[in-house]
């Protein structure tokens, strides 16, 4: 059973494939709307193709250790990552490609987004990424810490995606979730949002390897993830770049 999803990728992605040169890129949920970009970019000016999957970095991590066949792993942090170059699952450590930042938002307009006012009675669910599998939601649940008598309220989702989405649906009133996510075309004019001090949550530094060192492609990808036209487009969603090629 456990080696169920591996043997369906493979088949499933397998099926995909073209004459077309193509990368299977594993990508955290935050990262999701701003690697379309990055990969689309990327596929017209080299004409490969990125077929991205997109889950939780913990959950991404396990299939990778099962033997998903990704090309690259973009974590929304850099625990992740290094687990895996020291288990030997990759030949090279990790880098840093982005700064991520945690927002406490909300789709109601009447609820105003302050991580000081959650034990209020109108706010009756909080939604989080599961801290398990999430960096975003380990990040909110250190801001979360002090908060006692809200512990009743959290609703725990599978990912930061899914955060958005237990907040667009009214499942929840307010939700910690990724910037990059409240600044996509789809949620940038629902609700309100507020930013969380960075010195109360450990920084997410979100961490990219190749997984496969020999591809030429993914080499290249990984390259062209710290360009300046990538790094704009990261700028874009709300993450902090290095200044570095």
């Amino acid at each position: 059973m456990k080696r169920f999803f591996p043997i369906c990728m493979l088949i499933l992605l397998g099926c995909t494939r073209t004459n077309s040169p193509e990368l299977n890129i594993a990508i955290a949920s935050n990262c999701k709307w701003a690697m379309e970009e990055i990969s689309d970019s990327f596929r017209e000016e080299y004409g490969v193709k990125c077929n991205l999957i997109s889950a939780s970095s913990g959950k991404l991590t396990s299939q990778i250790r099962e033997g998903a066949p990704y090309d690259l792993f973009f974590s929304a942090d850099m625990i992740y990552p290094q687990q895996l170059f020291r288990e030997g699952l990759v030949s090279e450590p990790p880098r840093v490609y982005a700064l991520g930042k945690l927002v406490l938002w909300t789709a109601e307009e009447h609820t105003i987004p302050n991580p000081d006012s959650l034990s209020r009675d109108h706010i009756r669910r909080i939604a989080v990424a599961n801290p398990k599998n999430a960096p975003y939601g380990r990040a909110a649940m250190e801001v979360l810490e002090n908060y006692e008598d809200i512990s009743g309220k959290l609703v725990f989702a599978e990912n930061v995606s899914q955060v958005s989405q237990f907040v667009f649906s009214g499942n929840a009133e307010v939700g910690f979730t990724s910037k990059s996510i409240v600044l996509t075309p789809e949620f940038r004019k629902l609700g309100r949002w507020v930013d969380i001090d960075p010195d109360r949550y450990t920084p997410l530094e979100q961490g990219v390897v190749i997984l496969t060192g020999d591809s030429e492609n993914a080499r290249l990808f990984f390259k062209y993830v710290f360009s300046e036209k990538s790094r704009k487009i990261l700028n874009d969603y709300g993450y902090m770049t290095l200044n570095e090629q």
